[in-house]
């Protein structure tokens, strides 16, 4: 996942694009993984010709300060501490704004901000309170371990999407958990979270502003169609998380 944040926070301003490509530069053809250098090079020409397409002029680059500023909230979800500002802008290091992103991407704050985004998109702000709490406190153990490790993208998303046994022995099993309740709103949430489309309108009939048809929505709920879940209880486990389900 590192390769991504690193292409894009380089910008010095939050951008939200998904390069699902393994860290350790390699894919599972055996080629080369494109560099950071170049998809931060891929994304700059993107925004120019969209910029340059609707006639917007760019602002200028960000000042030291606005960057570290903004990077340190996008990696860390913290501001930079006195010292650090201090430090980062009497620097004359010309790399010095990849190598910020580098330590920030190597800290612990990185672990748990990161962490904590996720959990608030695999399990929503919906629900009852109780069952929010079983939900966290089962996924945010291994999310952690997902940022530390530096999972690769397309592993992460396919561990979430096809998670199998308790979430009290997986914590991935908890995205399918949580939003298993019916095969279609297991299809729009996944959609919605790992593609960036909403298909929920085109269940019953086919989109009226996506070219999305009913015959999609049902093609791509099949895939879910064998998944099951069950609420198991754990005697072992004092409450609030003496629940967990299985899937």
């Amino acid at each position: 996942m590192k390769n991504w944040f690193w292409a894009v926070f380089r910008l010095g301003f939050p951008v939200f694009l998904v390069f699902p490509y393994p860290s350790d530069g390699s894919d599972r053809t055996g080629e080369s993984a494109t560099p950071p250098e170049e998809v931060s090079r891929q994304v700059d020409d993107y925004f120019d010709s969209v910029w340059d397409r609707e006639g917007i002029r760019s602002s200028g680059d960000s000042s030291d300060a606005e960057f570290l500023r903004r990077v340190s909230l996008d990696i860390g979800g913290v501001i930079p501490q006195s010292d650090e500002v201090l430090d980062f802008l009497r620097s004359r290091d010309r790399d010095k704004r990849a190598k910020k992103i580098e330590e920030l991407l190597g800290g612990e704050y990185y672990v748990r901000h990161w962490a904590r985004l996720w959990g608030n998109l695999i399990i929503g702000r919906d629900g009852q309170r109780r069952f929010q709490a079983i939900y966290r406190g089962a996924s945010r153990p291994w999310l952690k371990e997902v940022f530390k490790k530096n999972m690769p993208y397309n592993e992460f998303a396919r561990a979430l999407i096809t998670a199998s046994g308790s979430t009290q022995d997986n914590g991935a099993a908890v995205f399918v958990s949580k939003w298993g309740d019916t095969v279609a709103n297991l299809t729009g949430t996944t959609t919605k979270l790992f593609m960036g489309v909403r298909v929920q309108c085109a269940e019953c009939h086919d989109h009226p502003f996506e070219d999305i048809s009913q015959d999609d929505f049902w093609g791509m709920a099949a895939f879910f169609s064998q998944t099951r879940r069950r609420q198991i209880r754990n005697d072992a486990k004092p409450p609030p998380a003496d629940r967990h389900a299985r899937l």
